[in-house]
C-alpha cells in the first residue's frame, strides 16, 4: 500500500488541512513517522509500503506529532502543572 497522504490525516482527525504550506509540513510529518514505524519494524510489513496495520498507526502517530511541536512532555505555571 502507498504511504498515507495529508489528505487521509485531514480525514482522521476531522479537520481540513488547507493546501500549500500546511499540507508540505504534514505530508512531511508523515514520512518522517513512516521512517520510525519501518525502523521499529526493522521493514517488516512494508514490501510495497506499508501493510494495513502499520497504516492505521500512521495517522494516529503523525496527529499527535502536530498537535505537539515542540515536544512537550510537562508544563508547570505555578501552582499548576500538567504532564
Amino acid at each position: 500500500m502507498a504511504t498515507p497522504t495529508y489528505v487521509e490525516l485531514s480525514d482522521f482527525i476531522g479537520e481540513t488541512i488547507p493546501g500549500g504550506d500546511a499540507a508540505h509540513h504534514a505530508q512531511a510529518v508523515i514520512g518522517v513517522v513512516q521512517s520510525m514505524v519501518s525502523a521499529y519494524t526493522r521493514g517488516v510489513g512494508f514490501d510495497d509500503g506499508p501493510n494495513d496495520d502499520l497504516r492505521a498507526v500512521i495517522p494516529s502517530a503523525t496527529a499527535r506529532r502536530l498537535s505537539n511541536l515542540n515536544g512537550v512532555r510537562s508544563e508547570a505555571m505555578e501552582p499548576f502543572s500538567v504532564q
